[in-house]
């Protein structure tokens, strides 16, 4: 069965907590991604997460001026973090009970990759994923 190993991206691009949602909007748009895994503000802490959900809902919507948001006013955190070696069936239940589209993931306590819904559709082998006999 697919792990979470074999399609996350491991080019994940961070920002500290501190930074302006406009430093976050130029990142995400220069290196054309939808999330950004936001840095532990202390060893061993958390990681969080900000999307492009977060700021369309939390600053857009809301009229707020991005230049005068931190990133720790919208991003998830702590935010729910995967195992490289969970399956892709567990992550895909996760993500549906949790309302979630992307998640980090976590080795050995660092930062080893992001898997996304997009991953999950266009890096799975179709050929390897086993659906009940019923859905045939």
């Amino acid at each position: 069965m697919p792990t979470v190993a074999d399609i996350m991206s491991t080019e994940v691009f961070t920002i500290r907590s501190s930074a302006k949602v406009t430093q976050a909007i130029a990142l995400m748009q220069s290196q054309g991604v939808r999330s950004l895994v936001v840095e532990r503000a202390v060893q061993g802490g958390a990681y969080g997460i900000v999307t492009e959900r977060d700021i369309v809902y939390k600053v857009m919507a809301k009229s707020v001026d991005p230049l005068h948001m931190m990133v720790c006013e919208i991003m998830s955190n702590p935010c729910w973090t995967l195992d490289s070696a969970m399956s892709l069936l567990d992550v895909a239940v996760l993500f549906e009970d949790l309302g979630i589209q992307q998640a980090p993931v976590i080795d050995d306590g660092r930062l080893a990759g992001l898997v996304s819904i997009a991953d999950i559709i266009t890096k799975s082998d179709v050929e390897a994923v086993h659906l009940p006999n019923d859905w045939a």
